[in-house]
């Protein structure tokens, strides 16, 4: 199986064979996509301040604040460089494909994540929202 690291890489060369289309989904994407970035900022800044475990920041919102982020980048591509050329209908299936797998690996992480961390992470799993939402209860 391909790491996320990689496939993400892909998805960024990928995205240099489509051409970007000025008309009306551009600024919308451009947009979506920069919000997509700065969520990916937010994490890494996250993780680079936080050893071990980290259930502080953008983590007490999201379990997965890494992979919405490149989600919703790739989404903002596909919209600034939609028209009906081949690329862009390859890089909508690369989006969805790309969802679905994220999705297949969030739930692998889990399980690897469970076994390091023991009762610190499933804490984490019943506060925390697998993708977006409001912490279900506070840490004590």
């Amino acid at each position: 199986m391909i790491p996320a690291a990689i496939w993400m890489i892909s998805g960024l060369l990928i995205s240099l064979f489509v051409s970007i289309n000025s008309e009306l989904l551009f600024w919308p994407g451009l947009v979506i996509a920069v919000i997509g970035l700065f969520i990916v900022g937010i994490v890494f800044y996250s993780f680079a301040n936080q050893p071990g475990l980290a259930t502080g920041g953008i983590q007490q919102y999201s379990r997965n604040p890494n992979y919405i982020g490149w989600t919703i980048y790739f989404l903002g591509l596909t919209l600034i460089g939609w028209s009906e050329s081949i690329w862009s209908i390859l890089f909508l299936l690369y989006l969805i494909y790309t969802a679905l797998y994220l999705h297949w690996n969030v739930l692998h992480e889990e399980i690897f994540l469970a076994n390091k961390y023991g009762d610190s992470y499933k804490e984490y799993l019943e506060r925390t929202p697998r993708y977006f939402g409001m912490p279900r209860k506070q840490q004590e």
